[in-house]
Order: C-alpha cells, then structure tokens, then sequence
C-alpha cells in the first residue's frame, strides 16, 4: 500500500527541527488473532506518530498517550510474523517484528524476578510477554504439573531482534535443575520433557549479552523482550520459511532415490546411521543437503559421500559455520552414489531432511539498507550486493516497478561475478511528497521471474535466524524542496531632480 502526505513547511529543504522515529522494540510483541490490545513503542520521536504494518490484518493506531499504540488483529489472521513501521514527515524507524499468535496470550509481572515470587501459570498453552528490563534481570515462572505430563517451552528473543542469547532452566519440585536450554536453529532455546513426579516445576528465564562481550553477567535492558510459548506437546520453532514438504517418508528398507528428491528421516535409536542409494544420469552434478537445523530439528547431522564402489568420497559436518552439511557430487557411470547420516551425538529420535537436486545457476541480491531518503535536491545512494552461484553469469538488468512520480534512479553497470553495485535515486523538483514501501528487482532480459532485492538483517554478526530475515519492502520518504522565494519587489523609482531655471539674458 503507497502512503503519499502533504509535509509541513519546510526550511531549506528540511522538514522543521524532527527527527525520524527510533525504535527498538515492541511491547507485548504479538497478539493472538481476534483480539486486542494496547501495545508499547520502546524507543523516543515526536507524539503522534503514523503506524505501516506489512499485514492488512494488524491494525495500529498511536493512542493518546506517548509511546502507547492501540493495536487489533482480525480474527483468522495468520499466524506468524509481520513487520511494523513508524514514520512522520523527516523519515521513518527500522522495521520491527510483530507477532500474530493463536491462543491465549499474557503480559509478564514484572515483579517475578525472584524463584518465591515466579509467575504463576495456571493452565496450558499460553503465550507470555515479557522483557528482561535490566543488567542482572532473571524471569520465574511456576507451572504446577501431573506424574507423567509433558511440559514444553519455546522463547523468541534473539529471533525478535533482542540483541541477547537466552537460556531456559527447568528446576523440580525439589529444587534440582532437569533442563538447561540454549541454542536451537539460532540462539533461541526451546526443550520438551516428561515430568515423573507431580508439584510445582520454576522456569527460569536469562539472557547474556549478544554481541559477545567481556560482561559475564546476565544481560538486560528496556528493550530485549521475549516471547515464550508454553503447552503440553512439542512446539515447533518460528522459522522464517516453510518446511519444504517432502517428497516421501524413510522406509526400512530404505528404496533407492531418484534425483531430484527429497525425503524425511528420523535416526530412531541411539547411534543409529541411515543409508540410502541416490539414482541419476551419469555425469549429472547433484547437490546433497541434509536439513535439521535449517528447518527446526534439533539434530546436528553428519553426512557422509561414497562412490557407487562403496569406497568414502569424503565426510561433511559443518558448512560456513551452519550445522546443517552439503556437498556436491559428480554421478559416475553406474548411475548412483550413495549418502550415510548420523547425528553427531548419537541421539535418538531425531529428524532430518535429505535433499538431492541438480545445480543449476542462480543469483541474489540483497542490501542492509532499510529505507532511502530524497531531501530536496539531495540524492540517496543504495548499495545493493549481488551474489552470483554456481556459475550464474547471465546479464542482470535493474527493475523498479513502483517509484512514485518524479523519482528516478541510475545504476552502476551491474557486476560479471559477485559484488556490490550502486544505485543513485533522486527526485525532480516537480517530485510530490511521498512516504511507503517500494521495490527493487532484478532480471535477467526477457525473464518474466524477477528476483527481489530484499532488504536481509542477516550479516556477519548473527547467530541463526530470526523470525524474518529480509523483505522487499524498501521505505522511501520524498520531501519536495521549499518553494522557491517570493521576488524581491522592485525598488521604488527615484523622482526627477527639478529642472533648474535657465539663467536670464542681460538687457540690450
């Protein structure tokens, strides 16, 4: 949706003396579908501010109070995350996560940062909303629990962009801890356990600070909130994609895979090691996945190549610091290959994916950048890295489909291999005040599949997923340069000196 706006007055191409809103946090930071809410924007601007939100479901609106957003979902929403903006007439906030939920959802007490005075959950599932508010902070929550229940626990922290590594802690009835969980598919923890004994169960929440630092001490600020979900069955992680559906189901015993596949497994008991033969065309170059971690499995997995005469082509764990291994292979002339996974720790129960799928060319583009500014005749510059794979080295060409009117752009050549290209937007003086998403793409000539240019918050820094790591909305803010100043009035005409008398002639 295009948001355009009249601007206030502007001086010398600047929209008075404000600023654009700074925002780090929402809280709570979701809400279950069909309910309602009012929703606290941590972070400081100028009061009202105007609310975008990348799902017509979720509406916001600023409340009366500074910093306070009265916020709905429609009923049936879809779950999952979507993204929140804020913005006024100099620009606009980073995006921020929000959380369309299901089931009931509550706030956190903030008076429970000690085990006797833990929150009290009295039924399951619930949500809880909460923050870990400052240095030291630690979250209690008490769960009474039958002989033989399952308890399962998920918290979103360094998902929502909470810039901490948090851990869940288990303890008993008697005191002794049952669970320490850390980290998952990224740095979020989550654990599903079956209690023997009845009583109160304390869940304890903490966090350390993330990016790494010499601190030791538990992490906290008015910022890093969490979202935990509790229930009584396994809860799966938010992940920022959908699990692929698979394309069958292991088998014992296994049946011979014909490429492209992609098949679901589970290494039943401890130690176990899976097996399978692979099938294409000789000569075919193939890529081999296994995903676990990628898609929210807790296997740490280990794959392993061999030729078709039985020999060990080689073993892969990790793969550019992701738990999840690849690796590519040339089929030979007998047609087939074969792969063994195991998990590294030998556990049982637990799930993978087995992907095998011709390499084929491919590319993308992406950039850090989360908003562009046109101020006046000023231009904005944006820098977008392409990545080219597998031998990708077709023409691109730059597409932007939506820019307003008046605004224009021009490109770098875009780069033969991979790369960074930059692209100079600016705005005609004729150009109308303007404030929404637009978009970037790009193509190869004549394909009718552009690829987006998604604005990524993964970098070199993270530590996993979050619950979104790119869009392709980019947001663009276009203020018109001031009118140009009245002209100056002419000055008044100077009056004509008196003509002076001619001198008289002397008589005759």
């Amino acid at each position: 949706m295009r948001l355009a706006f009249l601007l206030p007055a502007l001086l010398g191409g600047s929209v008075w003396a404000v600023d654009p809103p700074k925002f780090s946090a929402l809280h709570p930071v979701g809400l279950a579908s069909g309910a309602e809410t009012v929703v606290e924007a941590i972070g400081t601007t100028v009061w009202p501010v105007k609310v975008w939100c990348s799902s017509p479901s979720v509406k916001i609106e600023p409340a009366t109070d500074k910093g306070k957003l009265k916020v709905s979902v429609e009923a049936g929403a879809p779950a999952g995350p979507v993204l929140v903006r804020f913005y006024n007439e100099a620009g606009c906030s980073d995006a921020r996560f929000f959380v369309i939920g299901q089931g009931p959802e509550v706030l956190e007490n903030p008076k429970n940062d000690r085990a006797g005075e833990a929150q009290v959950v009295s039924s399951l599932p619930l949500t809880i909303h909460g923050i870990l508010e400052r240095r030291g902070d630690v979250d209690f929550y008490r769960i009474p629990l039958k002989a033989g229940q399952t308890i399962s626990a998920r918290l979103d922290a360094y998902g929502l962009r909470s810039e901490i590594d948090p851990y869940l802690h288990l303890l008993g009835p008697d005191g002794r801890e049952l669970v320490l969980a850390s980290d998952s598919h990224n740095l979020d923890p989550g654990f599903s356990t079956r209690v023997t004994a009845p009583g109160d169960y304390l869940l304890q929440i903490s966090a350390i600070a993330h990016k790494a630092s010499a601190d030791i001490g538990f992490a906290g600020d008015k910022d890093k909130v969490y979202r935990l979900r509790l229930q009584g069955d396994a809860i799966p992680p938010q992940l920022p994609l959908p699990v692929p559906k698979p394309d069958s189901v292991e088998t014992a015993p296994a049946v011979p895979l014909k490429a492209p596949h992609r098949l679901e497994g589970t290494l039943k008991a401890a130690g176990e090691r899976d097996r399978f033969r692979i099938e294409s065309m000789a000569g075919a170059k193939l890529r081999v996945r296994v995903e676990a971690r990628a898609i929210g499995f807790p296997t740490d997995p280990v794959l392993r190549l061999f030729k078709a005469d039985g020999s060990l082509l080689r073993e892969i764990d990790d793969v550019a610091a992701k738990p999840d291994p690849s690796g590519d292979v040339t089929v030979e002339p007998a047609g087939f290959f074969e792969v063994e996974i195991r998990d590294r720790f030998g556990r049982p129960d637990m799930r993978y994916h087995l992907a095998a799928a011709p390499i084929l060319p491919s590319f993308r583009a992406t950039t850090t950048a989360d908003s562009l500014l046109l101020n006046g005749t000023k231009t904005a510059e944006l820098t977008v890295t392409l990545t080219r794979e597998d031998g990708h080295a077709a023409p691109l060409e730059l597409v932007c489909p939506d820019l307003p009117e008046g605004v224009t752009w021009k490109a770098e050549s875009i780069p033969a291999k991979t790369g960074p290209c930059k692209i100079t937007f600016s705005a005609a003086p004729t150009a109308k005040a303007f404030q929404g998403p637009v978009h970037l793409q790009l193509r190869e000539p004549g394909s009718p599949k552009p690829m987006a240019v998604a604005r990524t918050w993964q970098n070199e820094e993270s530590r996993g997923d979050y619950l979104l790591n790119e869009t392709p909305d980019f947001w663009l803010t276009v203020i018109p340069p001031p009118p140009p100043p009245p002209p100056k009035p002419a000055p008044p005409a100077t009056p004509a000196a008196p003509a002076k008398p001619a001198p008289a002639k002397p008589a005759a």
